[in-house]
């Protein structure tokens, strides 16, 4: 491998794309492994085979959707919403780059050239990620720690005149290929298939300088007379000028091309330069065209070059696109979304993601006859039931009942199998769901019994998908309505604090309320509040009515445990509220501060009450805009990452004026009388807090019990 890389090296001193590879720098963070500008040059803009296969898989790669997911407590992927921060960066990345197909094509274009891609998330003063930029990554350094080899930070230099702007690991992500010999950068498949492409490009500027030379060979004019430089200088050019490109017009012409050429004097044309014939160019195109296709994962096919027309028809096309998808395309796609989640999706929680929404490629969708195959040889297996063999092949369900096919005379059994399993259909459902989970478990097996004939008794009994569609209906009920009724009250709460502390504190200042980012904070922690919300009655919700469908309730006793969880939530509605507003508030008071030029800000405990890490940091103060030792910006900021030291919080925040830090006695007073004021506007709040969030209760008890209500009538 060190030949290797000394022979690239050597190599590099007078070919263009080989040029462009450079070596480490000893125990220092190594610099690019390529040189990105030199890539892009001499193999993307100049050689045709190499643009052809990159311009083919981003081409591709634009044509994928990278959508953000949110995972229900059913452990469901749905799209997340489009106000939040993840789910607006997916549809419009950056106020430049609108277009996410446009963004993602220029992406895979530079990874492919390069080996490496970067992106800046741009945030909000509160740290909510905002946008997202792309980098060109000949513009970036990496500068690691030297004690520990770890990246400290990327210096990104927009131009020379200009100092590097210094962004932080949690600021940009970074994906790249594998690289073994750097464990900063990644390696470029074009870097690998330099050599490869400076013999294509050597290869073919040959060709066209031989016909730019009017297909004259380099030879020799010889004779037997003496003959001075001069005499041999004019020779030569009239030789030239007599078969070569004439110019015409100042420009060069084909018009000597054909013209015959006469030697008299004992002059003699004699060929050294090789003819095309012998030169066989058709092999060296055909090596160079199947090499660089090999290390851009392009089939020569797909990119309609020599190699791979030879022996091209319609299905070796089909095959070729399939191939192209599975092994190129989409684990390339799929690395990428993957490097967007990690870098990007999972601030928010394991519970998001960016995914690559492959449904729409069609070489990886199984054709309508293997559909119609699989469903068939599933349902006559008794894999699953008729309707679902007839939605799996674009029809619509005729039983609206799990009907399974079994052959005659045997019947499926397993643990729980008693006669009591069929008394009636609510009991034999809940057989058929532990049959289901014992058939994939491997503990099932059939034998001969008779057929058993079930009367459908008169009572309608609900199953676990018609409650699943019941309770996503609800979800759609808070989307509307209360995220933008929610957000306007925070809002609220936060100038009525924030205009509050600036009278208690009398500082010479109007309070906006328009600042960019504390209103994205606040709507954005809105969106989180309607999330968490529904999603923690769900969770309470769904596994009791399971267990009423296993135990054959009706859906009158269904909606008695829609009652009982819904009651729940109410009672808790207050420590909900207490956990939202008092962070909302504190931020108010936080941007106030800010705003009033105020350097400095004070944590003031809740009470005796207060927890023990709360307390210890009562009375300590912190930059404005700065982080307390829990991590907390302000008292009750959801931000800080452990619930912990915000769930049910009731601290607040005072602002320290200059002149006053040291007059204990003033401090105390005004501490006293901030933390009653506050408390008071707390309450308040608070209670507006509970009634949304009772509002939201009511919508989705609404929902559900509605949703029971229609099962029973289409029953009678």
């Amino acid at each position: 491998m060190l030949d290797v890389a000394r022979a690239i090296e050597r190599h590099a001193d007078g070919d263009q794309v080989s040029r462009a590879i450079v070596t480490g720098m000893g125990d220092r963070p190594e610099p690019p492994a390529t040189d990105f500008a030199s890539l892009a040059l001499a193999g993307y803009s100049q050689n045709p085979v190499v643009h052809a296969c990159i311009a083919e898989l981003s081409k591709a790669f634009a044509s994928i959707p990278i959508v953000a997911e949110r995972r229900t407590p059913k452990k469901e992927w749905v799209p997340a919403d489009e106000r939040h921060p993840l789910g607006r960066i997916s549809l419009r990345p950056n106020e430049v780059q609108k277009d996410p197909a446009g963004f993602h094509e220029q992406a895979a274009t530079d990874f492919q050239i390069g080996g490496n891609g970067f992106f800046e998330i741009e945030r909000s003063r509160s740290g909510v990620p905002l946008q997202l930029w792309q980098l060109r990554q000949d513009k970036i350094d990496i500068i690691a720690d030297k004690s520990t080899g770890r990246i400290s930070h990327y210096d990104f230099t927009v131009s020379r005149s200009k100092e590097p702007r210094h962004l932080l690991p949690g600021d940009v992500i970074h994906w790249r290929k594998p690289n073994p010999l750097s464990s900063y950068w990644g390696l470029s498949s074009l870097a690998v298939a330099a050599i490869v492409g400076d013999l294509d490009n050597t290869a073919f500027e040959y060709l066209r300088s031989f016909f730019a030379n009017a297909g004259v060979p380099v030879g020799l004019l010889t004779t037997d007379k003496i003959v001075t430089k001069k005499d041999s200088e004019a020779i030569s050019k009239r030789w030239t000028e007599r078969v070569g490109r004439a110019m015409v017009g100042g420009v060069r012409g084909l018009a000597n091309w054909f013209k015959l050429a006469v030697l008299d004097g004992g002059w003699k044309y004699e060929q050294i330069g090789s003819p095309l014939d012998k030169l066989k160019l058709d092999h060296v195109f055909s090596q160079t065209e199947t090499r660089i296709c090999a290390c851009l994962g392009v089939h020569p096919l797909l990119v309609a070059v020599h190699i791979g027309l030879l022996r091209s028809t319609y299905s070796n096309l089909k095959l070729v696109e399939t191939d192209f998808w599975k092994r190129t395309a989409k684990p390339l796609v799929e690395r990428y979304a993957s490097a967007l989640t990690c870098g990007l999706a999972h601030e928010f929680g394991r519970d998001y993601r960016f995914r690559a929404d492959l449904r729409g490629v069609e070489a990886l969708q199984k054709s309508e006859a293997e559909i119609r195959q699989q469903a068939r040889e599933d349902f006559n297996a008794g894999l699953i039931t008729r309707d679902q063999a007839l939605e799996a092949t674009g029809r619509e369900p005729v039983d609206n009942e799990p009907l399974f096919k079994l052959p005659r005379g045997v019947v499926m059994i397993g643990p729980g199998a008693t006669p009591d399993a069929f008394a009636t259909p609510a009991a034999f459902q809940a057989f058929e769901r532990r049959m289901l989970e014992g058939l994939k478990a491997g503990q099932l097996k059939a034998v001969d019994a008779p057929a058993i004939t079930i009367d459908s008794p008169a009572e309608r009994h609900a199953t676990i998908p018609e409650v699943d569609r019941i309770i996503d209906a609800a979800r759609l009920e808070r989307d509307s309505a209360i995220v933008e009724a929610t957000a306007d009250l925070f809002v609220e709460i936060s100038t009525t604090n924030a205009e509050a502390v600036i009278a208690e504190l009398a500082l010479d200042v109007t309070y906006d309320p328009t600042v960019p980012a504390l209103t994205e904070w606040l709507k954005t922690k809105a969106i989180t509040f309607a999330d968490k919300a529904y999603d923690t009655t769900i969770d309470k919700l769904r596994p009791s009515l399971v267990e009423g469908l296993d135990a054959g309730e009706t859906i009158q006793e269904l909606a008695d445990r829609v009652d009982a969880v819904f009651e729940g939530r109410k009672n808790n509605a207050l420590t909900v509220a207490r956990t939202e507003t008092a962070g909302t508030a504190n931020a108010g008071s936080a941007e106030a501060y800010r705003q009033a030029g105020l350097e400095e800000n004070e944590w003031l405990k809740g009470g005796p009450d207060s927890r023990e890490s709360h307390q210890a940091l009562d009375g300590v103060r912190v930059a404005i805009g700065a982080r307390f030792d829990n991590g907390c910006r302000f008292p009750g900021d959801s931000d800080a990452g452990d619930p912990a030291e915000f769930i049910n919080c009731t601290c607040t925040l005072v602002g320290v004026v200059p002149g006053d830090e040291d007059d204990d006695e003033s401090n105390a007073v005004t501490r006293e009388a901030t933390y009653e004021s506050f408390a008071q506007r707390l309450n308040t709040a608070e209670r507006q807090v509970a009634d949304v969030f009772g509002e939201m209760i009511e919508l989705q008890l609404a929902a559900i019990l509605a949703g029971l209500d229609d099962i029973e009538e289409q029953a009678a």
